[in-house]
């Protein structure tokens, strides 16, 4: 991959460049990203860094939304099943060749604590499959 992608925002596609600063975590099979006031499943979260998230979702997001969500996590870290996050969209395209949509999303108005659950929820899963930041 050379860094670009195409990006939905609103119906045209516009190429960007990639920025991420920070080493991002890979979760195979996804977690779950629900909308906490309703329980409706958003999409699938595939990576995450404690500054964003990329996200598979069966409809388009816009650029620049701005949402809370729930990040469920796949067993009970330190009593929690979820990480609550804020976050705004940065990029959207229709995956190639599939009926599913990825989008960018990077976290805003990050709770110290919210940066530090996702920093730790990081660690312990890096930890777990034997890989570790630089």
């Amino acid at each position: 991959m050379n860094g670009k992608s195409e990006a939905f925002s609103g119906g045209e596609y516009t190429g960007f460049t990639e920025k991420r600063r920070k080493q991002r975590q890979e979760f195979r099979g996804g977690l779950d990203v629900v909308d906490p006031d309703t329980g409706r499943l958003i999409g699938q979260l595939t990576n995450l860094t404690s500054s964003g998230m990329r996200l598979l979702a069966d409809y388009p997001v816009q650029i620049g939304t701005i949402m809370t969500v729930d990040i469920e996590l796949p067993e009970p870290d330190d009593g929690r099943t979820r990480i609550d996050v804020r976050m705004q969209c940065r990029w959207c395209h229709r995956a190639v060749g599939k009926n599913y949509f990825e989008a960018g999303f990077r976290f805003v108005n990050t709770t110290f604590r919210q940066k530090l659950l996702l920093e730790t929820f990081l660690d312990r899963h890096a930890q777990a499959a034997g890989t570790t930041e630089d």
